[in-house]
């Protein structure tokens, strides 16, 4: 009997290592996706009973923060924590600069001084505008902490805007 449970437990010690991507795990992605479903379900839990509560209309670009086991992808919604079929997002594809290349772009242009200065990202205040993502940048007093300036860089060519140049562009 125990030689048996030993046979079982190193077969399916060595089929979760052979195969890592079965494991039911989240894992961080960190990405803008659009949905393209006509109506996409926001749900209060990554399940299909779950309670619903809102939707999203197709073309709306959302902020996957993770992906789930079961095929879904948590969002934020109105402030709280969201789950979406992750079958009907599509990966923006362009972004050609990331997050932390930006950011030395925005520290390069603006001619930071970072002994003095800080520069915090906020995923959640990134602008989808004709297709580009802008990444949102709060450049704060390290004494203060409190942000002096705001700005978007674009994820496309690195241009770094104000709020007001960007709503130029998007109206």
């Amino acid at each position: 009997m125990f030689n048996r449970m030993k046979y079982i437990l190193v077969f399916l010690l060595s089929f979760s290592l052979l195969f890592p991507s079965l494991q039911a795990e989240a894992s961080a992605v960190n990405q803008h996706f659009t949905v393209t479903a006509k109506t996409l379900n926001v749900r209060e839990k990554p399940s299909p009973r779950a309670k619903i509560v809102g939707s999203l209309k197709k073309g709306t670009v959302v902020y996957v923060y993770n992906k789930e086991p079961g095929g879904w992808s948590k969002i934020k919604y109105n402030g709280k924590a969201g789950y979406v079929a992750s079958s009907y997002l599509k990966a923006e594809s362009n972004t050609k600069i990331s997050r932390s290349e930006a950011k030395k772009i925005l520290i390069k242009t603006k001619k930071i001084d970072t002994k003095i200065a800080g520069v915090r990202s906020d995923p959640e205040m990134d602008q989808v505008v004709n297709g580009v993502t802008y990444y949102f940048f709060d450049v704060y007093a390290l004494t203060e902490g409190f942000a002096a300036s705001s700005y978007f860089v674009s994820s496309k060519d690195g241009r770094v805007l104000t709020w007001s140049q960007l709503e130029k562009i998007g109206s």
